[in-house]
């Protein structure tokens, strides 16, 4: 058996190894009422953060184009 084959196995042995680690998880999560409420609450976390970045982007690029516009409302006032 030459180097370039022992690494395609290699290779092969670590997808395989990835399989059953991923059906594990598969298989435990529908099992585990715990489990997927605490998955669910973390995904929840990470929505609510993600929505939470959106608002303030949203907000601060609102403020940014309302301080654009100010000094040219103040020179139409004067």
């Amino acid at each position: 058996m030459d180097l370039s084959s022992r690494a395609v196995c290699g290779a092969e042995l670590l997808q395989e190894s990835g399989k059953l680690v991923k059906t594990t998880f598969i298989l435990r999560y529908l099992q585990s009422q715990p489990l997927r409420r605490r998955i669910h609450a973390q995904l929840n976390k990470g929505e609510q953060l993600h929505a939470l970045r959106a608002w303030l982007w949203f907000e601060a690029m609102a403020l940014s184009v309302e301080n654009k516009k100010m000094p040219s409302k103040i020179l139409s006032d004067v």
